[in-house]
């Protein structure tokens, strides 16, 4: 019996830990008065919420972690508050200030050309995937276009939040674009921002079965599929097998030097030892790749083992204790991972059913 209890605790995932609620009130800086309907959300998560008539809000069940806490109203400066939620109660009090004219060197162009630009805009920003197949942004004409370092780099931005129902995954996602640029001389797309899920309801006030099942189906060989698997030490079990710079793979001992706890950057905290890069490969079965196949062929989509890299370009990563990077701007994906945009996105609140 004692043998039974100890092989079922170590299957517990990683991210079964006390959680914890940020509350507390949003004001206004000059006059001090509650903003009332002010939006208080954690970045990339379903967890969110409004304030009311007092300017309280109350974020709640949220796992330990490294999370950016955005605080929005209408004609006042947004606040992104890093915090690091162990097991403790917070209580913040935030002051937005009114937006001042921001000029910003927009471009006008042609309905033709922006409707060129839009298509760009759109493949990059959603993705190549069969998810961004399933994807719509409700209110393209928010986004706008402006100049670049060169003559052929797109640059937007966005002055409210892009609005992208995902049909695929059952979320509608606000996206408060801050920049997006893509160079098609270097091919390079690099875009951020501050996004929040909600779920998509049917008539019966529940998730529909088919998001759930899409939901676990794109988990699997996933960014976040991955980071979970190495902190729960079972990179094998979900179909992962990792190598170095070299080609060389990773034994169960050695990996154990790839993941380390970092005292320096916080309570349970991982650093990510990579030298240079790291090969990932996947042998489990991924949806909705053979439609990626189809629209962007490449190394590795032939067979049954799918191919990634992490790339590291401003070393060290850092990884929190339930799979998410501290400093997600540290690396860049390459491969099969490379052509993953928003529509393939899942919320750091995310977990499998099972």
């Amino acid at each position: 019996m004692k043998l039974f209890v100890a092989i079922f605790l170590s299957l517990i995932p990683c991210w079964c830990f006390s959680q914890a609620s940020v509350f507390g009130t949003v004001l206004e800086e000059t006059t001090g008065q509650p903003l009332s309907k002010a939006s208080v959300y954690i970045n990339n998560s379903t967890i969110g919420t409004t304030t009311n008539d007092s300017g309280f809000f109350d974020l709640k069940k949220i796992n330990p972690g490294f999370y950016d806490i955005v605080v929005s109203y209408v004609g006042y400066n947004p606040v992104v508050y890093r915090l690091q939620i162990q097991s403790k109660d917070f209580r913040i009090t935030f002051r937005l200030q009114k937006k001042q004219n921001e000029l910003r060197n927009i471009v006008v162009t042609t309905k033709r050309e922006k409707a060129e630009w839009m298509r760009i805009f759109r493949e990059h920003f959603l993705g190549v995937t069969q998810a961004a197949n399933n994807c719509s942004i409700l209110n393209e004409d928010e986004v706008l276009f402006e100049e670049g370092d060169t003559k052929k780099e797109i640059r937007a931005f966005s002055a409210v939040p892009l609005e992208v129902v995902n049909e695929e995954l059952g979320y509608l996602i606000h996206f408060q674009l801050e920049r997006f640029s893509y160079d098609p001389v270097t091919q390079k797309v690099y875009f951020y921002g501050y996004t929040r899920f909600e779920d998509l309801i049917g008539r019966d006030g529940k998730v529909k079965l088919k998001y759930i099942k899409n939901r676990e189906r794109y988990y699997k060989g996933s960014t976040m599929n991955f980071y979970h698997s190495l902190l729960d030490k079972n990179l094998a079990l979900n179909h992962f097998s990792v190598f170095d710079q070299n080609s060389k793979a990773f034994t169960e001992e050695s990996l154990k030097t790839l993941l380390v706890q970092d005292s320096t950057a916080g309570l349970n905290v991982y650093r990510l030892n990579i030298a240079n890069y790291l090969e990932i490969r996947y042998s489990g079965i991924l949806y909705g790749s053979g439609y990626l196949a189809r629209r962007q062929p490449f190394s590795g989509m032939g067979g049954r083992i799918f191919t990634a890299k992490i790339r590291m370009v401003e070393p060290p990563a850092f990884l929190d204790q339930q799979g998410g990077l501290a400093n997600p701007l540290a690396v860049m994906y390459e491969g099969y991972w490379g052509f993953e945009r928003v529509a393939n996105m899942l919320p750091v609140d995310y977990r499998p059913a099972k």
